[in-house]
């Protein structure tokens, strides 16, 4: 890889990066963020899954929204094509915007239930220590409240011991959510 090809890889993954980790809340009248899992792998795909309840008379319930970056996927658009010096990548007027994957399934009332009650059914300390470290590894984040109240773990490979009760129901929400990708 050369410096240009570089900068536009380190671009693309700040992008991309940026986009996933975005935001928590969601600007769309009548809908509410319940929960947000981010599970951010060293090299592989990451992920941002929230799971949402629409408030509207017309259509109540719930349903899953991810959004997904495979960095492998991109990385090919910022390597030179074969027979193409990577010169010629220079002139390019704008950054390549990543390619990420977005989707939305509805999650049946008892299923987003179950796992709500599983959620806030969790008691964990507020603070755990950490007492590893290393690299590589995936790193997750799990977010609940709204604009009063809220709160975010945060753990890298397997959690801290208190914590592991909450792993347990990340572990099933994601489970649940995987299921309903396409």
């Amino acid at each position: 890889m050369d410096p240009i090809q570089q900068r536009e890889w380190d671009e693309l993954k700040a992008a991309a990066r940026a986009q996933i980790l975005g935001s928590y809340q969601v600007e769309e009248t009548g809908l509410q963020c319940l929960a947000r899992i981010i599970v951010d792998p060293a090299f592989i795909t990451l992920e941002s899954w929230r799971l949402l309840r629409r408030n509207t008379a017309r259509s109540p319930g719930y349903s899953v929204r991810w959004l997904l970056w495979n960095p492998e996927r991109d990385f090919s658009r910022v390597m030179a094509p074969t027979g193409k010096l990577p010169v010629e990548r220079r002139y390019r007027l704008r950054s390549l915007p990543p390619r990420l994957e977005t989707g939305e399934a509805e999650l049946p009332p008892e299923v987003a239930e179950t796992l709500l009650h599983r959620l806030t059914s969790v008691a964990v300390p507020c603070y755990a220590p950490a007492e590893r470290i290393g690299c590589d590894g995936v790193t997750y984040r799990l977010r609940t409240g709204d604009y009063f109240s809220g709160v975010e773990y945060s753990w890298w490979v397997t959690p801290p011991e208190p914590w592991l009760p909450l792993q347990e129901v990340v572990d099933a929400m994601l489970q649940t959510f995987r299921g309903l990708l396409p």
